[in-house]
């Protein structure tokens, strides 16, 4: 699931470098699809644009800018709950 579409990020993971005109916080998306498997075909989990989470979970919480409200929410929810997003995520 992705609209491919640049997104901002939020500074924490602003880039300075320039690419194609874009801002430092703004990245496109990669999808979703697949995502359970990135650990069995590349022997490690690295998300985001530069590899800098190890986990689903911590993919989440790292974002900000436009998803900020989103992992806001993500981290009010109980342990069992964050455990069904991540078991989803991955059966994508």
């Amino acid at each position: 699931m992705s609209d491919f579409l640049l997104h901002s990020m939020g500074p924490k993971l602003a880039d300075p470098s320039e690419i194609d005109g874009r801002k430092a916080d703004e990245f496109r998306t990669a999808p979703l699809w697949g995502l359970g498997l990135i650990k069995k075909v590349n022997g490690s989990l690295q998300l985001m644009h530069d590899g800098r989470a190890s986990s689903i979970d911590q993919a989440i919480l790292l974002h900000g800018g436009e998803s900020e409200n989103s992992k806001d929410k993500f981290e009010k929810l109980s342990d069992a709950q964050k455990d069904q997003i991540v078991k989803y995520l991955e059966s994508l």
